[in-house]
């Protein structure tokens, strides 16, 4: 069960979104592109039609513990696929949640 404090958070962002983007500029240091409104929308991540996403390979370089020191996840272009900006965040996303739960 969150905290108090973190569901008053997450309230405030979703009441309040220009938060966000202040806090980018003012915290981060980060301009963000012109805009004309600024709208809290759905946070579930939820797919209801599964969509298969595998990287060519993963090479993990892992020390003498076992424990994943970097991942290096390779795909080969053989051609320039604009789509391709869009699934590699999922394959670096996967690979950090499987070395944090060791899957």
């Amino acid at each position: 069960m969150p905290k108090l404090i973190h569901q008053q958070t997450v309230d405030f962002f979703h009441e309040q979104p220009m938060a966000a983007v202040e806090l980018l500029r003012e915290v981060g240091g980060i301009e963000p592109p012109e805009f004309a409104m600024a709208t809290a929308e759905a946070v579930d991540a939820t797919q209801l039609a599964p969509v298969e996403y595998r990287a060519d390979a993963v090479v993990v370089l892992r020390d003498d513990s076992g424990t994943a020191r970097l991942a290096v996840i390779v795909e080969v272009q053989l051609r320039r696929d604009a789509k391709k900006r869009f699934s590699w965040p999922v394959y670096a996303a996967t690979r950090r949640w499987r070395s944090c739960w060791r899957v």
